[in-house]
């Protein structure tokens, strides 16, 4: 497989935003029923199915709501918006409030949403018609690794280093991707 040469920007600059919103779902699925379940000091599944349900619907939902903006926008909102609830997550582990956890996953559901429509917009308007196909299947590559490589490690860290901790930190450098996306969106 050929990619196009003008691809290369959009997946170093724009890319890594929608990568940090599938490695947060993958970090919803994975960790934060545990999460919540020793902030919240209940085994009640319908509150974790909440936490876990609140960020791909919220996703969705931004997703058909920003469709008729430009990537570029899309890509903006996405990184505020994960920042933003990266920032309330951090919060909620840290000060073990519940509420910072749902209101994170509602701002992040938003950034998923508006990254990975945004990625995939930016991405597909540089392709031409007949490689198409080859760029698609190299953003759902990029969509689905972080998915699950970057919360294996942070499951396995979360047994040395703590839940708490270990949210912290996989915030804080999901968040450090966002702003670099933010940043490089504004130079381009």
């Amino acid at each position: 497989m050929v990619l196009p040469a003008n691809i290369k920007p959009v997946i170093w600059g724009i890319a890594p935003v929608n990568m940090a919103g599938w490695a947060l779902c993958g970090f919803y699925l994975a960790l934060m029923p545990s999460l919540s379940a020793g902030i919240m000091a209940s085994e009640a599944a319908w509150q974790d199915g909440l936490l876990i349900f609140l960020l791909p619907f919220v996703g969705g939902i931004a997703a058909v709501t920003l469709r008729h903006r430009q990537a570029v926008t899309n890509v903006r909102v996405s990184c505020i918006s994960m920042i933003i609830g990266l920032s309330m997550i951090v919060l909620g582990a840290w000060w073990h409030q519940a509420v910072w956890l749902l209101l994170g996953g509602i701002a992040s559901g938003v950034g998923f949403g508006a990254g990975f429509l945004g990625t995939k917009k930016a991405m597909l308007a540089r392709a031409p018609a007949s490689q198409r196909s080859g760029v698609i299947a190299l953003f759902y590559l990029l969509s689905y690794l972080p998915f699950s490589l970057p919360v294996i490690l942070a499951g396995m860290g979360s047994q040395y280093a703590g839940l708490t901790s270990t949210t912290v930190g996989f915030s804080l450098l999901l968040g450090a991707l966002c702003l670099w996306v933010l940043y490089r969106s504004r130079t381009s």
